[in-house]
C-alpha cells in the first residue's frame, strides 16, 4: 500500500509556493507520449525548460509553474465591481441619459446616480458609467434630502435609518406586514393576507406607511376576484374582508409621513382606483348581457391543436362520449341533461381584461349564476380542480386512442371495480381529415363529486372496446 498524503516538506513547499503566488498547473506524466508533452507546452505558452518535474502519487509528472504576485484586495474589487454591475441579470432593466442610443450603454434596475464601495474604512476608487465610487450618499428624498456620509458597513444601516431610509429588506417586509393588518384592524375590517404583494411593495418603498382607504360601495357589485386584482396588479392595493365578504376598502403603502397623516395620498390612490373599478364594471356588464351560449359559440374561434380541431370540436367530443357513459350504464345521468359541457372552458371568453387568471375563475362562476344557470354547472369553471379544460381535472379521465380500421363492436360486460393511480388522458388521432369514426377507449377512471368532501374513491372501469362518436 502506497501512502498517497503528502509529506511535510511538501506541504512547507505549497505554502511558500502561495505566499510567492506561485500556481502549479499539472501536466501529463513524465513518460507520456511527446505529442501530449507539446500539447500541454501550447496550451501554457511556455518551453520545456520551465517546466517542473513533481512526483504525484509516485509518479514523476510534469507541472508548468506560472509566478504570479498576489494582489490587495481592494485593487481587486476596484476591477470585479464595474464587472459585476454591467452583467447584473436583472429581470427588467433600463437604459437613461445620452447614451441610451447605444445598445452597450450601462443597464441597471434604475438609473444610477452613485456607488458607496468601501472596504474596511478605504474607498474602493472604480466607475462605472461614468460614476465615480465614494464615501457619500442620499437619505430618503423628502424627509432627508441631504447627503449622508458613511464610514463603513458598521454604521451604513444606523445612518441611513436616521434618514428614514430602511436598509433591510426583511425589516420592510415585516413592517408593511403588520401596519396594513393593524389599520385593517382599526376600521374593524380584516386584511386579505398576500405575502407576494407584501414582498413588492416593500422593494417599491423605502420607509413604507400602509395607509387605509375607501372606494364606492356600488363597485362591489363586480366579482371580488376582480377588485382585488384590479387592485393587487394595477395598482398594488391589499383588499380587506367583513364578516368573510369583499369591503369596499383598501390598504395602500405610501413612501412618506405626510404631515396630514395620509388624506391627500389616500383620496388620490381612491381616484385611480376608481377609474381602473369602473373598467371593470363596464365590462362585466357587458359579460352578464351575453347568455353563456352565446359566449360558447366562441370556442369555435379557438384552435384546440392543428390536428384536432377548435375547442368546440373538443367540447362535442366530449359531450358524445359523456352521453355514451351514460347509455352504457357507466355512469349516472345528470339533470341537467347536457347542459355545461363545455362551460368550464368559458373564463377565457368574456371580455373582462386581466393579465392573470385568478378573477377569470372566479367571473366564470358567477356569470351562469347570475344568468339563473345551475350551480352544478357552475362550479366546473370556477376553479382549475373542476374545470374540464384543466390538466388537474379529477372528473373523468380516459384513454382514448383511434380504434382499427376492421374492429368488431363488442358489448361492455359489467366491470371490475379496482383502484389506480391517476393517469391523465391521452389521444392520438391522425389529421382531421383522416378522423376514423370509431374509438378505442382503453380504460376510464370516475372520480364521483357527489359528496360534499372533495372526491370519493377512484373507480377504474376495465376495457378496451370501442365506441361510435
Amino acid at each position: 500500500m502506497v501512502d498517497a498524503a503528502p509529506s511535510r516538506a511538501d506541504r512547507d513547499r505549497a505554502a511558500a509556493r502561495n505566499r510567492r503566488g506561485e500556481r502549479g498547473d499539472q501536466g501529463p506524466a513524465a513518460s507520456a507520449p511527446e505529442q501530449a508533452l507539446e500539447g500541454f507546452l501550447r496550451k501554457t505558452g511556455l518551453t520545456k525548460d520551465q517546466l517542473e518535474v513533481r512526483d504525484l502519487k509516485g509518479k514523476p509528472t510534469w507541472f508548468a509553474v506560472v509566478e504570479k504576485p498576489g494582489r490587495a484586495v481592494k485593487d481587486v474589487l476596484a476591477e470585479a465591481i464595474p464587472a459585476i454591475v454591467r452583467a447584473f441579470p436583472w429581470p427588467k432593466s433600463q437604459r437613461w441619459g445620452a447614451a441610451s442610443i447605444s445598445t452597450e450603454s450601462l443597464r441597471w434596475v434604475r438609473p444610477l446616480s452613485g456607488i458607496v464601495a468601501i472596504l474596511g474604512e478605504d474607498l474602493v476608487e472604480c466607475e462605472v458609467g461614468g460614476i465615480r465610487s465614494g464615501y457619500v450618499t442620499l437619505g430618503h428624498r423628502f424627509h432627508a434630502p441631504g447627503e449622508i456620509t458613511i464610514g463603513g458597513a458598521h454604521d451604513y444601516a444606523r445612518k441611513l435609518s436616521a434618514c428614514h431610509v430602511i436598509v433591510d429588506h426583511v425589516e420592510r417586509q415585516d413592517l408593511i406586514r403588520d401596519e396594513a393588518r393593524n389599520a385593517a384592524a382599526a376600521a374593524g375590517l380584516t386584511l386579505v393576507e398576500d405575502e407576494g404583494l407584501v414582498i413588492e411593495n416593500a422593494g417599491l418603498t423605502e420607509w413604507p406607511v400602509p395607509l387605509l382607504g375607501r372606494f364606492d360601495e356600488d363597485f362591489l357589485e363586480v366579482p371580488p376576484e376582480t377588485i382585488q386584482l384590479t387592485a393587487r396588479v394595477n395598482q398594488k392595493y391589499f383588499v380587506c374582508e367583513k364578516d368573510g365578504k369583499l369591503a369596499d376598502a383598501f390598504v395602500c403603502t405610501a413612501n412618506i409621513e405626510a404631515a396630514d397623516h395620509g388624506e391627500a395620498i389616500v383620496a388620490g390612490n381612491r381616484k385611480v382606483l376608481a377609474a381602473r373599478l369602473s373598467d371593470a364594471r363596464f365590462f362585466w356588464e357587458q359579460d352578464r348581457k351575453t347568455p353563456l351560449s352565446e359566449h360558447a359559440k366562441k370556442l369555435e374561434r379557438i384552435t384546440f391543436h392543428e390536428k384536432l380541431g377548435t375547442v368546440a370540436d373538443k367540447v362535442e367530443r366530449v359531450a358524445k362520449l359523456a352521453r355514451w357513459l351514460v347509455e352504457e350504464g357507466i355512469v349516472k345521468p345528470s339533470p341537467l341533461q347536457g347542459r355545461g359541457l363545455g362551460e368550464g372552458l368559458l373564463p377565457s371568453l368574456p371580455s373582462i381584461p386581466s393579465p392573470r387568471p385568478s378573477p377569470l375563475k372566479g367571473r366564470g362562476r358567477r356569470l351562469p349564476i347570475r344568468q339563473n344557470s345551475p350551480h352544478v354547472c357552475a362550479r366546473p369553471i370556477s376553479s382549475p380542480r373542476w374545470s374540464a379544460n384543466s390538466p388537474n381535472f379529477r372528473g373523468l379521465w380516459a384513454a382514448i386512442t383511434p380504434a382499427p380500421k376492421v374492429c368488431p363492436m363488442p358489448s361492455p360486460t359489467p366491470s371490475a371495480i379496482t383502484t389506480s393511480r391517476s393517469v391523465r388522458a391521452t389521444a392520438s388521432p391522425p389529421h382531421r381529415s383522416a378522423w376514423p369514426c370509431r374509438w378505442r377507449i382503453s380504460w376510464i377512471r370516475w372520480l364521483d363529486f357527489s359528496s360534499s368532501r372533495s372526491v370519493q374513491p377512484a373507480r377504474v372501469t376495465r376495457l378496451p372496446y370501442d365506441v361510435q362518436l
